[in-house]
């Protein structure tokens, strides 16, 4: 019997309990807890599109109402914007509703390129990556990059999709945004490994605060290492042209792996790696969650791109 007092934690693994049982466990002694007791406010079902006011409907009393939207990580309300609308119907009706296939055989259309390009400018890389997925963008790079040869110094407060991705290689915590505790691990594993990857947030998406990022560029050379930087909170809204936390640090081009995703500022779905063209030729191949997930839908991509005008994806847009 678990106690009374417990959090989701409490859930991870339960002794003496196979997968089923554990599953059991969890609805009886959790779910139906919070349910009953009009708790569970999650998976809310919203019958109106992202904006600032959302109908929804009440999972107690099935009552629709109009409620104040703080849910949100449309932080540009581009979801809806009606130029972002009709680019992804046109793409619906000129490609249909899926893309068909995986990237390497048939699933890349000239939109898929054209956003990777796109994206690339965007980060002041060579070249870019795109997935269907944020999480799976990050977690399968990751995976494909670094193995037991390899160590991932990450910032304790980065995201799980991070953590998740290193699980093949040696992996080492610095306290959050913290230079000295970044520097001691670089010190103490200069000649340790084959690869050191610096992976940190550009924002971090619980406190807001901006990762130092020219401190750790600074780091990197010193000690010889690579830096991965998460976008995620960072892209549309830091930096002079929303460029991101290089741009911010006038280091646009000057950071080696940086990724993000779409569902944030950009309004959509999907996730992204920018870095050399080498870099992102390798992941073309050896990414395990770009090979064998089916194309971004044309939709999407279609709605992704209306938003690029030229220079910055978000000059004109508004």
């Amino acid at each position: 019997m678990l106690k009374q007092n417990y959090s989701l934690a409490d859930f991870l693994d339960i002794d003496g309990c196979d997968i089923m049982q554990r599953a059991a466990i969890f609805n009886e002694q959790w779910w139906l807890r919070m349910y009953n007791e009009k708790h569970l406010l999650y998976r809310r079902e919203a019958l109106s599109p992202s904006a600032p006011v959302r109908t929804v409907k009440d999972r107690y009393t099935g009552e629709i109402k109009e409620m104040l939207y703080f849910g949100s990580n449309d932080y540009l309300n581009l979801a809806n914007h009606p130029k972002v609308i009709k680019a992804g119907m046109e793409a619906l009706n000129k490609y249909g509703a899926g893309a068909g296939s995986v990237p390497l055989l048939g699933g890349t259309i000239d939109l898929h390129k054209d956003l990777e390009s796109k994206i690339a400018e965007l980060k002041g890389c060579e070249n870019a990556i795109i997935h269907t997925s944020g999480y799976g963008s990050n977690t399968s790079t990751l995976l494909s990059l670094l193995n037991k040869n390899d160590i991932a110094i990450i910032d304790i407060l980065a995201h799980a999709s991070l953590i998740d991705g290193c699980k093949n290689t040696n992996i080492e915590f610095f306290n959050h945004n913290d230079c000295n505790s970044l520097e001691s691990i670089l010190s103490k594993n200069e000649n340790k490994y084959r690869t050191k990857l610096i992976i940190i947030d550009g924002v971090y998406s619980m406190d807001g605060d901006i990762t130092p990022l020219d401190k750790i560029v600074d780091l990197s050379k010193i000690y010889n290492a690579y830096v991965m930087i998460d976008e995620a909170h960072s892209t549309g809204v830091l930096g002079e042209n929303g460029r991101g936390t290089p741009e911010h640090f006038n280091l646009l081009g000057k950071v080696d792996i940086v990724c993000g995703t779409f569902s944030k500022a950009l309004g959509g779905v999907g996730g992204f790696i920018a870095g050399s063209n080498n870099l992102i030729k390798l992941l073309q191949y050896y990414s395990r969650g770009y090979m064998f997930s089916t194309a971004m839908t044309p939709q999407v991509t279609g709605s992704l791109i209306s938003i690029h005008p030229s220079k910055c994806m978000f000059h004109n847009i508004m």
